[in-house]
């Protein structure tokens, strides 16, 4: 059996729950006030890291600054790393 070492295992979490984790994890960011993750969106098949989902929507309270784009990419990207939805 062959096996990719890029594939991880993740913990399952609900939507709900991994949109909580998001707006938890954005929230500790002042530069991210006004920004919440409203869902996330599934992938019509795992990426090659065995991640189910691809992205999480956005919605800002204004403009989102430079520093906010970067922030939440990167929290969508940790969590990612170890979470998938059910």
């Amino acid at each position: 059996m062959l096996t990719n070492a890029r594939i991880q295992a993740r913990q399952v979490l609900s939507e709900h729950d991994v949109l909580t984790l998001l707006n938890f994890e954005l929230s500790a960011y002042e530069e991210c006030a006004g920004c919440h993750f409203t869902s996330v969106k599934p992938a019509k098949v795992a990426d090659e890291t065995g991640c189910n989902w691809r992205d999480a929507d956005l919605q800002v309270d204004g403009a989102a600054t430079e520093a906010a784009r970067k922030i939440t990419r990167r929290v969508v990207d940790e969590v990612r790393d170890t979470y998938n939805v059910e």
